[in-house]
């Protein structure tokens, strides 16, 4: 894979990203690792704070985060390093450019915003998905047209 493009807004501040997280995000971190289960792509997953959530499940059987920032990814790290669980694992790529397949839940937490093309990618992650997975969404962009995703999701 060639070297990724330096995505300069992510990478000035992963440190802060990593040790804040708001009541908000920790609601919606505990919802989603409720729900999830079996095999999970964490899509733009910053410093992989989901991971902390995920870590006693036992119905869980690999998390894998993606993310374009490596200095995002540096942060994530150190985390997974304090998991200390084979079952968790981190990837430096773009989702769009994400061929790897046989996923049963594919979580996009406050990142679709990011893409440049959020229909490509999100046709990308129902790409990862096996049969009958399911895809966890969440966006601050109020501009993305979620019916128009939730429609072309839906497409085979």
């Amino acid at each position: 894979m060639s070297e990724l493009p330096a995505n300069a807004i992510f990478d000035i501040y992963p440190q802060s990203f990593a040790t804040t997280t708001t009541i908000f995000q920790a609601e919606e971190l505990r919802a989603v690792a409720d729900l999830v289960s079996g095999d999970v792509v964490d899509l733009g997953c910053g410093s992989a704070k989901l991971a902390t959530y995920l870590r006693d499940k036992s119905d869980l059987s690999s998390y894998l985060g993606l993310d374009a920032s490596a200095a995002m990814l540096v942060e994530a790290q150190h985390l997974l390093v304090n998991l200390d669980d084979p079952r968790f694992s981190l990837l430096h790529t773009r989702m769009e450019d994400c061929d790897l397949t046989g996923f049963d839940w594919g979580v996009c937490l406050n990142a679709l915003y990011a893409v440049a093309d959020p229909h490509a990618a999100l046709a990308k992650i129902r790409q990862m998905l096996r049969p009958g997975g399911q895809i966890i969404i969440a966006t601050p962009n109020e501009h993305l047209d979620m019916e128009k995703l939730l429609e072309e999701s839906k497409r085979s």
